[in-house]
C-alpha cells in the first residue's frame, strides 16, 4: 500500500479480485433500482456489490486479516470484529469528499448504529478485464461521534436520511492499522 497523506491506497488483484466480483449477491434479488444499487448497468449488473467487498478486502489487506465475503440473504451488520470493536467498511465507487451512513428511515424512526467504527473508502481505479483495483481508504469514525453529524436526504428520494461524514474530519486510518498490529484497543 502507499500513503497519501493520511489516506493509504491498497491494491487488490488476483484471487482476491475475483473473490470480490463473486455473482451471488444479496442485493441482486431486491425489487428496483435502488434496492439493486443505483449504479448498475447492464454491462457491470454488480457494481456496487464488488465496490463494497473491495473496500471490504483492501481494509483487509491493510489491517493483515481474512475477509469473510459469504453471502448472507439479508446482509451483515459489520464487517469486521477486531479488538472487541465491531467495524463497517463503507465504499464509494468515487471519492466524493464525504461518506454516507444510513440514519433515519423515511418514517423518521431513527435507526440503530450496530458498528463501533465505520471506516471510509472509495475506489480510484477498477480494471474487471485484468482483474485489479486501486481502493483508497480515507479514515474511519467513532460510532459515538455520528450522532454530531449532519442528517441530510437520501440520494433520489427514498425519504430516508444519512449522517453526513465529510473525509477531511475522518481519524487516520493508521490507528487502527497500529492497534491491529500491536494488538491493544486504542482506536
Amino acid at each position: 500500500y502507499q500513503k497519501e497523506n493520511s489516506w493509504v491506497k491498497v491494491v487488490v488483484d488476483g484471487d482476491d479480485y475475483d473473490r470480490c466480483a463473486a455473482i451471488e449477491m444479496w442485493s441482486s434479488g431486491k425489487k428496483g433500482n435502488y434496492g439493486k444499487g443505483l449504479s448498475n448497468t447492464s454491462d457491470d449488473p454488480l457494481k456496487v456489490e464488488r465496490t463494497g467487498k473491495l473496500g471490504e478486502m483492501a481494509f483487509a489487506r491493510l489491517c493483515g486479516l481474512g475477509v469473510d465475503l459469504a453471502y448472507r440473504k439479508f446482509g451483515d451488520d459489520c464487517d469486521f470484529t477486531l479488538l472487541g470493536l465491531k467495524i463497517d467498511v463503507k465504499t464509494s465507487l468515487r471519492n466524493q469528499g464525504f461518506g454516507l451512513i444510513y440514519a433515519q428511515a423515511p418514517g423518521g424512526r431513527l435507526m440503530d448504529l450496530k458498528c463501533d467504527r465505520y471506516v471510509f473508502a472509495h475506489v480510484e481505479t477498477d480494471d474487471r478485464d485484468n482483474k485489479v483495483a486501486t481502493v483508497v481508504i480515507s479514515g474511519y469514525i467513532k460510532r459515538l461521534h455520528l450522532t454530531d453529524r449532519p442528517l441530510v436526504p437520501g440520494w433520489c428520494g427514498g425519504g430516508h436520511r444519512n449522517y453526513l461524514v465529510y473525509y477531511h474530519e475522518l481519524e487516520p486510518i493508521e490507528r487502527i492499522v497500529s492497534a491491529v498490529r500491536k494488538d491493544v484497543r486504542v482506536m
